[in-house]
């Protein structure tokens, strides 16, 4: 078979003002074609969360939802446990509304306008890594310091803490765990599922590159990323950082306490000084009079010489 050159190729491929046209008026999809990384991902979805008009507080409810279950329709048939108090919050509707019409359960059941919840906390794995400690509720330091351990070796392990910038002895550790997940947890017990629905089945090295090389930060209670050492996140730097999520509000109310005791402080200092400061004006004053009572007594007697 004799090959064909480019340039005779090329004498078979044409365009058109109408594809042209096709082409510019559809920009916006070309940046998401066919690509799936975590960048990507997250702009999609968040242009579903705007153009649904979700509040702030049910975009992070449904973050928080698959922190702890990262199925979504065992997401909504656990919340439809949830007492009626608690459905019926504005935001907790919004955020259940959403993942009812918009979400999707696998990546092959995507179509448009929806999103498969698989992706969910990989889009920020930083939030989701502070849904998962915020879920273990506020405590006392003395009850934090015996949980932080514990908690270490859940949080090192999760499939979002590979996409988070470690360094090399925590990476590797997030990397072993991972691996024994997939192939001993899920490859036992969706196996079947993963087959019938042509996921990959078991530790897929690749992926787990794409994955690492990600290195994102941590998210603060507060929202903010936390900056990344030089070398990385360390074991002892994803300690601190569990441990300060789950003291926040308590620290919080010791630094209260501390500064409103500093004020009170300031306050009787400022009211001692002013009482000091007036006893000296009246002390003052008194001496003034005395004074005046003096040369007022001098001219009396200077006035009885005269007479």
């Amino acid at each position: 078979m004799s090959t064909i050159s480019v340039s005779e190729s090329l004498k078979s491929i044409t365009h058109n003002k109408e594809i042209l046209n096709f082409i510019n008026e559809n920009k916006d999809q070309w940046v998401t074609f066919g690509k799936k990384n975590s960048h990507i991902l997250r702009t999609v979805l968040f242009k579903m969360f705007q153009e649904a008009n979700l509040s702030k507080e049910a975009v992070f409810l449904i973050y928080f939802f698959h922190s702890l279950i990262k199925d979504k329709d065992r997401i909504l048939l656990t919340v439809d446990r949830l007492p009626d108090e608690i459905k019926k919050n504005s935001d907790v509707a919004e955020a259940i509304k959403f993942m009812k019409t918009k979400m999707v359960k696998f990546v092959k059941d995507e179509a448009a306008g929806k999103f498969a919840s698989l992706h969910l906390p990989s889009t920020n794995p930083g939030l989701d890594l502070l849904c998962f400690v915020l879920a273990q509720g506020q405590m006392k330091e003395d009850e934090a310091k015996k949980r932080v351990d514990g908690l270490y070796e859940e949080f090192v392990g999760r499939n979002t803490t590979a996409q988070i910038a470690l360094n090399n002895s925590c990476q590797e550790l997030n990397k072993t765990k991972v691996k024994k997940f997939w192939d001993d947890v899920v490859l036992i017990a969706d196996a079947e599922e993963r087959k019938k629905n042509k996921l990959p089945v078991g530790f897929q090295e690749k992926f787990y590159d794409t994955s690492s090389s990600d290195k994102y930060s941590l998210i603060g209670y507060d929202f903010v990323e936390i900056a990344v050492p030089s070398s990385g996140y360390s074991d002892v730097d994803l300690k601190k950082y569990i441990f300060g999520i789950l003291t926040y509000e308590e620290r919080k109310k010791s630094v209260s306490a501390a500064v409103e005791k500093e004020k009170k402080k300031k306050e009787e200092e400022a009211k001692k000084a002013k009482a000091t400061s007036q006893q000296k004006d009246k002390g003052k004053a008194a001496e003034g009079q005395a004074s005046e009572d003096e040369d007022e007594d001098e001219e009396e007697d200077e006035q009885d010489v005269y007479n």
